[in-house]
């Protein structure tokens, strides 16, 4: 599947949240943005471009739901990061999506309130819940 189909996939996930259990684990992932800061301009957020690289030596396995890759958008609230995520998967199970090593994956994300975020993978579980990946993007501003 080209970057391109899975970067608008992913933009464009149903409203609701992703079931995530509250454990975390490590995956050798490398999380960027691709600034900083954005601005608010648009109801719908401005476009915060994310890319995943597996920089280890293992594959490791994304969740997927029909034709997007899941990620997870946390907002800072009061020193604490809480899950802002509009994706869901719905009644249909999570597949794995393999990220070889070496490999990457490009998608984005539309924060729609002002604030300090950052982004998370949302690896494979069982099919109905995902684990988040330890490694995060750095923060980044929307204003």
């Amino acid at each position: 599947m080209s970057s391109f189909l899975l970067r608008a996939l992913a933009t464009a996930g149903a409203v609701g949240a992703l079931s995530c259990t509250s454990s975390t684990r490590p995956t050798g992932l490398q999380i960027t943005t691709d600034r900083a800061s954005y601005d608010f301009v648009t109801s719908s957020g401005p476009l915060v471009r994310v890319v995943f690289v597996n920089a280890s030596t293992q594959t490791v396995l994304l969740a997927a739901c029909g034709n997007w890759v899941a990620h997870v958008l946390e907002k800072e609230t009061g020193g604490q990061w809480d899950d802002a995520t509009r994706e869901s998967c719905g009644p249909t199970p999570y597949e794995p999506f393999a990220l070889a090593s070496g490999d990457s994956l490009r998608t984005g994300v539309n924060p729609i309130t002002v604030g300090r975020f950052r982004v998370r993978a949302a690896l494979y579980g069982d099919g109905t819940k995902v684990t988040l990946s330890r490694e995060t993007s750095p923060p980044f501003e929307i204003r």
